[in-house]
């Protein structure tokens, strides 16, 4: 199975699910089991102020791209492309509707 890749800061639990869903039986269950606080400390949030989640979000889905089957492996990778880029492109308006742009020089 493997473990979190220490470069990916931003999805590396999301990796290793795709991981896990693609190579071992696993199960769903309908019901909350645990319950997370967020924070504004987090790993994730730092990243997402940096406004480098897609960098991240291209690097997990380059990862999990071997694991498809090969026959459906062109077109769910570039649905995958195709949602995250639209993905950032709101979580980048959000800052700007909300006036709180950094300027990194």
């Amino acid at each position: 199975m493997g473990v979190y890749d220490p470069s990916n800061l931003y999805t590396p639990d999301w990796e290793l699910y795709k991981r896990i869903a693609a190579f071992y039986d696993w199960w769903f269950e309908p019901g909350i089991l645990a319950r997370y606080r967020q924070h504004s400390q987090n790993m994730s949030s730092e990243v997402f102020l940096a406004g480098v989640q897609g960098e991240y979000y291209r690097k997990g889905i380059e990862i999990s791209e071997s694991y498809l089957p090969t026959e459906y492996r062109t077109q769910i990778t570039a649905k995958a492309r195709r949602h995250y880029f639209n993905l950032c492109l709101t979580q980048a308006q959000l800052p700007c509707n909300q006036n709180q742009i950094t300027l990194f020089l």
